[in-house]
Formats: structure tokens, C-alpha cells, sequence
């Protein structure tokens, strides 16, 4: 059978498609990462119908496995970008600190939080940089990075820092936290994959940081039973964004 180049157009439009979501979704230097390899993508089908034209099954059989292959690695990156986490710390009133400090430091939250976090990038803002200990800083087993207009040279040198959040994802290739404070839990809920929050069940007596509202129906919601330190009850709620 003859194929015609609207066969060869059918063909190739689910590697657009897929592609275009892709580059919707990533970051401009990960855009460029991808032209170079999408540009031999697109000429897939032309390879493929030479191969069948000149009987070449060998080569036709390779390439499909090559083209499988490859629309599997953009699927996996795709999902891959996406594993945005958020955690916190908040109280009844949804407060999250005070003078750049925390709440409350409940030590089995804290060894919660490094559990969670070693080894992945953590994401912070100026003053969450600031209210963490010296001794404490940069946080370590994890890739610290701090959104601040401060230069660069104000921080130590394994600290990456930026200037605008959109650029996080050109310095993380993994699962992302973004740990504080209140700006940067705004800016990135809409992009959360997840949402851990340690709910307090009381209200501090002060408070000038708050997380931000967001609507609960885009999540599938899970909690822990009711923990308790000294006079402080608490619990963990896990958000995971629905499909």
C-alpha cells in the first residue's frame, strides 16, 4: 500500500501534540534541551516511509523502536517536571510565623520535614533563608536554593540563588520543595503536585505569615491521627493534586 503525505501528517500528529505539551510545560532551557532531539523526532515518518517503500524492514522495525522509545522518555519528563512539593507548618488560623520565626518547633514535625526532604532540592525565599540557624545553613544532603534580589555573593557559594521562581525548574532535574515563606507558597500552589501541611490545633498568640487559601476539591486529601507534644496537638494532611 502507497502511503500518501497525508498519511505521513496523520502519523506525526501525536508527536506534535505531545510535544507541544511538553514544551508548554518546561522551562526555556529545557525547551532548548528538547528542540534539537524533536527535530529528528518529526522526521520519523518520512524514515519510516522509506523504509516500508524500499522493503528496508530491518531499519523500519529500529526506527519504530527508536520513536517508542523516545515518546516514553517525553511522557516519564513530562510527569517528571511536575513533582512540585509544598510543606508547612500552620496553625487553626492557617498562620505559618512571626518575625521570621516559626510557630512552633515540634521536633518530631522537624525530623519529619528532613526526613521528606533529604536529598531533593529545597526552595526558600530571603527570609525563610534568614530564619533558619546559621549553624543549620544551607540546610545539608539537600540542593538549596534561595529566590531573593540579594546578590549572589551574599550567600555561600553551594547555595544557588535566583531571582524569579519560574527560573527553579532550570536548576532542579528532581522533585522540588518549596519550604517558605508566604510569597512563594502563593506563587507556587497552582503548580503544586503535592501539599504537606503540619496542622497545629491551637492558635498562636502572634502571627504576621500566612499560608495562602487554596481550594481543597483539586486534591486527594489523606491525615494522620492526632499527635501530641507536650501541650501542642497536631497532625499530618497530605494533599495530592488529582489527575
Amino acid at each position: 500500500m502507497l502511503l500518501t503525505l497525508s498519511d505521513l501528517l496523520d502519523a506525526a500528529m501525536p508527536v506534535f501534540g505531545i510535544a507541544s505539551i511538553y514544551m508548554s510545560q518546561v522551562s526555556e532551557k529545557d525547551r532548548i534541551k528538547f528542540l534539537a532531539p524533536f527535530v529528528g523526532l518529526i522526521g520519523q515518518p518520512i524514515w519510516i516511509y522509506t523504509a516500508i517503500q524500499s522493503g528496508r524492514i530491518g531499519f523500519f522495525i529500529t526506527t519504530c523502536l527508536f520513536t517508542t522509545v523516545y515518546l516514553v522518555a517525553c511522557y516519564k519528563k513530562m510527569r517528571h517536571v511536575w513533582l512540585r512539593n509544598i510543606i508547612a507548618c500552620v496553625d487553626e488560623n492557617n498562620a505559618i510565623g512571626f518575625e521570621n520565626e516559626l510557630l512552633f518547633k515540634i521536633p518530631e514535625d522537624l525530623k519529619r520535614f528532613r526526613e521528606l526532604t533529604f536529598g531533593q532540592p529545597v526552595v526558600m525565599g530571603r527570609n525563610t533563608w534568614d530564619s533558619i540557624p546559621s549553624k543549620f545553613r544551607p540546610l545539608p544532603f539537600r540542593k538549596n536554593i534561595v529566590v531573593t534580589s540579594r546578590h549572589p555573593d551574599l550567600f555561600p557559594k553551594n547555595v544557588t540563588v535566583i531571582s524569579d521562581p519560574d527560573d527553579v525548574l532550570k536548576h532542579c532535574d528532581d522533585t522540588v520543595w518549596i519550604i517558605g515563606g508566604q510569597q512563594l507558597y502563593r506563587h507556587f500552589i497552582p503548580y503544586a503536585s503535592a501539599i504537606f501541611l503540619t496542622k497545629v490545633e491551637k492558635s498562636a498568640a502572634k502571627a504576621d505569615a500566612f499560608f495562602p487559601e487554596f481550594d481543597p476539591s483539586l486534591f486527594d486529601i489523606s491525615a494522620s491521627p492526632l499527635r501530641f507534644q507536650d501541650d501542642i496537638a497536631y497532625s499530618y494532611h497530605t494533599y495530592r493534586r488529582k489527575p
